[in-house]
């Protein structure tokens, strides 16, 4: 399956949520207490795993556009991002060094990952909708082309029940196995919409396909 190289390890940390689940009975029936423990922590896998992706592939697309974009294709929004950076840029640093194009990748790279030394800034701590909407603004092509409003909401969801999981350690009421799975399938179609979204946004820019 091509696609990004983000994908790529994103199929690989599912593996690890399929290891994870592989300790669970098969078939039906109420699952045990080391059984529910297994379900909530795939969840938290599996978003961890999402969220690894997106950071990646923002950073992955952007360092292909800013080498193969040119300068008159650059998104409004893009521009207007890295004019409107703090410290402000100067002619030197647009169009000697670090270079408009370098500028577009650091800044990039800071809101997804956060930056070292600034106190406050921590990336993007959270990928849903809004997050990861507003990470690829600054990227300049629209990750959500192919995947449906109804599945952006369902992404929201799968936060919100992280979140529950990770910040109690419990499973929420009537959670199964299938509940897991279902998380686990959603990231992989979610990502591979994505990656798709982005490929098309990346070659309407430079008339290349990034991966």
């Amino acid at each position: 399956m091509a696609g990004s190289n983000a994908i790529a390890d994103l199929r690989s940390g599912l593996g690890a949520v399929d290891d994870v689940l592989s300790f669970a009975k098969s078939g039906v029936g109420k699952p045990t207490k080391k059984e529910q423990s297994l379900f909530v922590a795939s969840v938290a896998l599996s978003y961890a795993v999402w969220e690894n992706y997106v950071e990646e592939v923002a950073i992955e697309v952007t360092e292909f556009l800013a080498s193969e974009v040119a300068e008159s294709s650059v998104p409004e929004t893009v521009r207007d991002w890295i004019m409107n950076a703090q410290p402000k840029p100067t002619a030197w640093d647009l169009t000697v060094h670090p270079g408009w194009r370098e500028l577009w990748i650091r800044m990039v790279r800071a809101r997804a990952k956060g930056e070292e030394g600034k106190e406050r800034d921590f990336g993007i701590l959270s990928a849903n909708a809004k997050a990861v909407a507003g990470l690829f603004d600054r990227v300049g092509v629209e990750p959500f082309a192919r995947v449906s409003v109804a599945d952006q909401k369902k992404l929201d969801n799968l936060v919100e029940e992280r979140g529950q999981i990770v910040h109690t350690g419990k499973a929420p009421d009537k959670f199964r196995k299938k509940n897991a799975t279902d998380w686990r399938a959603f990231v992989e179609q979610l990502s591979e919409e994505v990656d798709a979204s982005i490929a098309t946004g990346a070659k309407k820019l430079t008339g290349k396909s990034p991966w």
